[in-house]
């Protein structure tokens, strides 16, 4: 059983590390700690090897449920040494413009143009009719996709990298999180 005299030096001891500001050295270590590893979870991770270029494109549908004749191509490739593959691709209209203030693109988006309410974001998609979600990309190889506009975009906002950001979710050789550019 632990003894009174012991509980007192206890105490005091505690009273003077407080008087000195110690305990709050000691806890602020501590949570800061808590808080870095926590926001690590949160914050993308991007991959050196993943490169995307976005610039405008020709691309046009005409039918009964779209009609549009331009876009913002967006390429992306595979420059290491491993397969990436890509479970999903969003396009935000926003960019940073100083550390948490965003700025809204002026960027022409089809207004028919797929948005996921999960991700408040639009949808970027793959394959031969862009119907798919995911892709792989092999060492070396390159994947084009894009995001359609409903008149041509400003050269300008193109070669300021105004245009918003491209958020990738991708998994390579044991790794895996969200790959983050602004274009």
């Amino acid at each position: 059983m632990i003894g009174i005299d012991f509980v007192k030096s206890l105490l005091d001891t505690l009273e003077w590390a407080a008087k000195y500001g110690l305990i709050d050295i000691v806890f602020g270590i501590g949570i800061t700690g808590l808080v870095v590893r926590g926001l690590r979870r949160y914050l993308p991770r991007n991959l050196d090897s993943l490169h995307v270029h976005v610039q405008h494109q020709k691309v046009s549908a005409h039918n009964e449920f779209e009609d549009y004749e331009h876009s913002l191509g967006v390429f992306i490739a595979n420059a290491g040494t491993n397969n990436v593959y890509i479970a999903r691709a969003f396009f935000r209209p926003y960019y940073r413009k100083f550390f948490f203030l965003k700025k809204r693109s002026k960027l022409p988006i089809y207004p028919k143009a797929f948005k996921s309410a999960a991700h408040n974001a639009y949808e970027i998609k793959f394959g031969n009719q862009w119907y798919e979600y995911d892709v792989i990309i092999k060492p070396g190889g390159r994947e084009f996709t894009y995001l359609p506009l409903s008149s041509p975009p400003d050269e300008r906002v193109l070669s300021r990298r105004e245009c918003g950001t491209i958020a990738i979710e991708y998994a390579t050789a044991g790794k895996s999180g969200i790959h983050v550019v602004r274009v």
